[in-house]
């Protein structure tokens, strides 16, 4: 399960909690998690984050923790 005490978000979207592995999301949900260059990223199984949620290089993503 991803840690659920940080929320990320970007543009309009949030997705809660950082997950450890795509395995714990649903095809076509966004995560993010920590990849193996231990950068923050932002993903969508089966899908195209960039596309999906209209990001572009350099957008501001805030993270926050409770």
């Amino acid at each position: 399960a991803p840690h659920t005490d940080a929320e990320v978000r970007i543009g309009k979207t949030s997705i809660r909690g950082i997950s450890k592995t795509y395995g714990v999301s649903k095809s076509r949900e966004p995560l993010a998690y920590v990849g193996s260059s231990g950068a923050l990223e932002i993903a969508i199984n089966k899908g195209n984050a960039a596309r999906s949620l209209r990001a572009k290089v350099g957008q501001s993503v805030r993270v926050q923790t409770r």
